[in-house]
């Protein structure tokens, strides 16, 4: 099911490719799975080799996906590591007759890809999104879970009667779309309050974060410093408008918003509040 409502939803916001990369780790996963479970009209061989090497890319897309959501790039070395090492190791007949080894490695890397999902998604906390902490925790089960069946003997294909699996394919996926949700959300109330021109605050931005900068707080047992309100105006303004035109006016206020960010201290609050 995630693997066709998902692409769906990427249909509707094409600004998140981490949606397509997931749903096509999950339609992957479900061809895999597939393929395990027709053991018998499917060739024993296909089934093992393949099913399985499907079954691992799954978890190497959704490692991936957790990627592209941070911002970084694809992998493609890093996809195909873990089903090529697989595929490479049954090629041995002392690993692929003993089903202890074969549980081991394609343990080994569910659970590697699922903590390194975990990471990737760690390491965008400073982004503080609700949804963010509930993903990495089930990331972390999912790596745990494919641990404990190194302990226990259980393969990736064979049938799970905890249900654990679908439970928490079906649940990460609403928590990553519940996370593209948070950040477009989140996104949309930082733009309402920027100057689209400038890329400043606009009034009630500015406002806003003066209100911040000037509540009264203490700092290491000390009482707030002062803060100082300095309004700039451009002299005129309105004869460049008339004289070159509204675009030459347009270039003059993003140049000085440029200028006065780069001379501002870190913290201080610069917006925009009338024409010039």
């Amino acid at each position: 099911m995630p693997g066709l409502l998902i692409p769906f939803v990427w249909q509707q916001v094409r600004s998140t490719p981490c949606l397509l990369t997931w749903g096509g780790g999950h339609l992957i996963g479900a061809i895999g799975l597939l393929i395990v479970l027709l053991r018998g009209p499917v060739p024993v061989g296909i089934s093992i080799q393949l099913g399985n090497a499907l079954l691992l890319l799954y978890h190497a897309a959704l490692w991936s996906a957790a990627r592209q959501f941070e911002g970084r790039r694809l992998l493609p070395l890093g996809m195909a590591a873990g089903p090529a090492l697989w595929l490479l190791a049954c090629q041995f007949p002392a690993f692929y007759a003993s089903l202890e080894a074969r549980v081991v490695l394609v343990s080994t890397i569910a659970s590697a890809y699922s903590l390194a999902a975990a990471v990737e998604l760690w390491r965008g906390r400073p982004e503080r999104l609700p949804s963010r902490w509930s993903l990495i925790g089930l990331f972390l089960v999912l790596a745990l879970y494919y641990a404990g069946q190194l302990l226990f003997g259980r393969a990736l294909s064979i049938p799970d009667v905890t249900g654990l699996p679908p439970m928490l394919t079906v649940t990460s996926s609403f928590l990553l779309l519940n996370l593209v949700k948070e950040r477009s959300a989140r996104r949309h109330q930082e733009e309402a309050r920027l100057d689209p021109l400038t890329g400043v605050f606009n009034r009630r931005g500015f406002l806003e974060a003066a209100a911040r900068c000037l509540t009264p707080r203490r700092w290491r047992g000390r009482a707030p410093t002062a803060a100082a309100l300095l309004l700039m105006g451009l002299d005129h303004f309105k004869q460049i408008n008339e004289r070159f035109g509204h675009a030459v006016g347009d270039r003059v206020l993003r140049l000085f918003a440029a200028v006065a960010r780069a001379e501002l201290a870190p913290g201080d609050v610069l917006g925009r509040l009338g024409g010039e």
